[in-house]
Order: C-alpha cells, then sequence, then structure tokens
C-alpha cells in the first residue's frame, strides 16, 4: 500500500521526496488486484505466502498495463526510495523488483 500510495502522490509519505508517478491509474481498485495477483502467484508458483517477489511481479503489471514506459517510474522508485529505506521488507522488495526489471 506505501509504494501504490507514494507513487501516486508522486510524494514520499514523509514528504522528503519526490517521486516520478506513472500515467496509469494507481486507483485502490488497482492496489487490491496486485494483492490478489500476487496471492495467486504465491499459491501456484510459491509457497503459498505472499512475500517481496510476487508483489514486485505483480506491480511491474499494473504499473505498465497502459504503457510500458511508466516502468521508469518504478525504476526510480527501487532506486530512490526502496533501496535507501531500512528494514529486511523494503531490502526484499528491493532486489525482487530489481530481478523482475
Amino acid at each position: 500500500m506505501t509504494v501504490f500510495r507514494e507513487l501516486r502522490a508522486g510524494l514520499t509519505l514523509d514528504g522528503q521526496t519526490k517521486v516520478k508517478s506513472p500515467s496509469t491509474v494507481m486507483s485502490t481498485a488497482e492496489a487490491i488486484s496486485v494483492l490478489l495477483n500476487s496471492g495467486i502467484l504465491a499459491q501456484h508458483f510459491g509457497d503459498g505466502r505472499i512475500g517481496a517477489a510476487e508483489v514486485a511481479r505483480s506491480l511491474v503489471g499494473a504499473v505498465t498495463k497502459e504503457d510500458a514506459r511508466d516502468l521508469v517510474c518504478l525504476e526510480e522508485y527501487l532506486e530512490n526510495v526502496a533501496r535507501p529505506r531500512k528494514g529486511g521488507e523494503w531490502q526484499a522488495f528491493y532486489r525482487a523488483g530489481k530481478d523482475v526489471l
């Protein structure tokens, strides 16, 4: 949810970092779709638990569904926001995102 809110707003939650927003709609319905798709990926191709890899794969699809050029927004988000953040979840998301890209 944090990634979705920040990409939609074009600003991190703490207001410190501007991020490039994709041209595609980043709605609540899209966030739910990413979560649902992540669950399906985890159930059928993983161990049944949603992790960073499933979220990253699903997020790429949501961000690029209308324009593949929006992938740049996600790439910049990973480098400028996710990578510097502390915490295992953020680092796992960063690595999974880089692997998907």
